[in-house]
């Protein structure tokens, strides 16, 4: 049996090497996740690091907390983590195979009919990139390939969104954020999509850049929900 002094060495090895995609304060703790299922938490500032188990070995790519305790994670396979110790415990909610079904199962048109049995056909390949947080029970997570599904009651059920954003062809969200009722979406080539009621509908909005958008936030709290994306630093919506 390994030793707590090697087990330590290790870790602490591990977490030097990896790359962690995304950081969220719960409380006073940091969490962060990256490569190889890695979570990693901080209860000091970042002075030290110890890693969280985790039931995953894919790369996770964004965490968000919705309080304290209450935190999703997403990344590739189509996975989705939530905690609600603050990091320290987390469990899968959601996978590829699950998504590719509930797509599926939900196709009323012949694309949306041919675009899920190509998800369930390619197997848990694509990842999740974002996701917003509402509460401890509420969550939107997007990623590639147009791919977003909603869940109001914790990660227990899940609804394919991908029918309310128009995108034919089917482009990667890199970015989701919110503010109030209002909430952004961005991506490959250009791609922009607004909602002002709370994700009930979406509406395309022109982009003033045809390259990828890949982070950006929203400012102030109030439904207008301005985005300044990170290539383009200038406040107000897009013209």
């Amino acid at each position: 049996m390994a030793s707590k002094r090697s087990t330590l060495t290790v870790i602490l090895a591990l977490l030097t090497t990896v790359l962690l995609a995304g950081v969220q304060p719960a409380g006073a703790r940091v969490v962060a996740v990256g490569e190889r299922g890695v979570i990693a938490l901080s209860d000091d500032g970042g002075a030290t690091w110890r890693q969280a188990p985790c039931p995953v070995s894919v790369t996770l790519t964004m965490v968000r907390f919705a309080d304290d305790r209450h935190g999703v994670a997403v990344g590739h396979g189509g996975t989705v983590l939530m905690t609600s110790d603050a990091g320290a415990n987390w469990v899968v909610r959601l996978d590829g195979r699950r998504a590719a079904q509930l797509a599926k199962e939900a196709a009323t048109t012949p694309q949306e009919q041919r675009e899920a049995e190509r998800l369930v056909s390619d197997g848990p390949d694509k990842p999740f990139l974002d996701v917003i947080v509402w509460d401890a029970t509420r969550f939107l997570v997007v990623g590639a390939y147009g791919l977003a599904f909603h869940s109001s009651d914790g990660g227990t059920t899940w609804s394919p969104w991908m029918a309310r954003l128009a995108n034919p062809k089917s482009r990667h969200w890199y970015m989701a954020r919110r503010a109030g009722n209002a909430l952004w979406l961005a991506g490959e080539q250009g791609l922009l999509a607004r909602s002002t009621d709370g994700g009930e509908t979406f509406q395309s909005v022109a982009s003033p850049y045809q390259g990828s958008w890949f982070a950006g936030e929203l400012q102030g709290e109030s439904d207008s929900g301005r985005l300044d994306p990170l290539q383009r630093r200038q406040s107000g919506d897009f013209q």
